[in-house]
């Protein structure tokens, strides 16, 4: 990780700190100083932005999905263990990968040819429109 300084006489980065990962993607979460990180395995981290340290919270996918992490109070009443199920794999629901998706901090929405699936996963319902 490094770290930009900005003046008007010059640009300079320094390192913060730094780590070894394979990874696919990595995705910053500013809002809570953390950077979510998916290695070749699929695996899911949540690496502290200031040292590079795991920090163990409980990381649901629809967090990943919406882009929204709940507040640290919030985080800390969590489960550590706590899953979420991925309606994508709920064959129940008839999602493919060919709908489309949008999202929001407490909704998937998927829709193909005049079919529409709304899933509220802060209740844990399902509601086919």
């Amino acid at each position: 990780m490094l770290k930009l300084f900005d003046s008007p006489a010059e640009v300079l980065l320094q390192e913060q700190w730094q780590c070894s990962l394979k990874v696919q993607e990595i995705w910053p979460i500013v809002s809570r100083e953390l950077l979510l990180v998916q290695d070749w395995d699929d695996a899911l981290a949540l690496l502290s932005l200031h040292d590079g340290t795991v920090v163990h919270h409980t990381l649901l996918g629809c967090w990943v999905d919406s882009g929204l992490y709940p507040p640290e109070e919030r985080l800390k009443k969590t489960p550590k263990y706590a899953t979420w199920s991925n309606p994508q794999e709920d064959a129940t629901l008839h999602i493919s990968a060919d709908f489309g998706r949008a999202v929001s901090s407490n909704v998937l929405f998927y829709s193909k040819s005049g079919s529409h699936t709304v899933i509220d996963y802060t209740a844990c319902l399902r509601q086919r429109v």
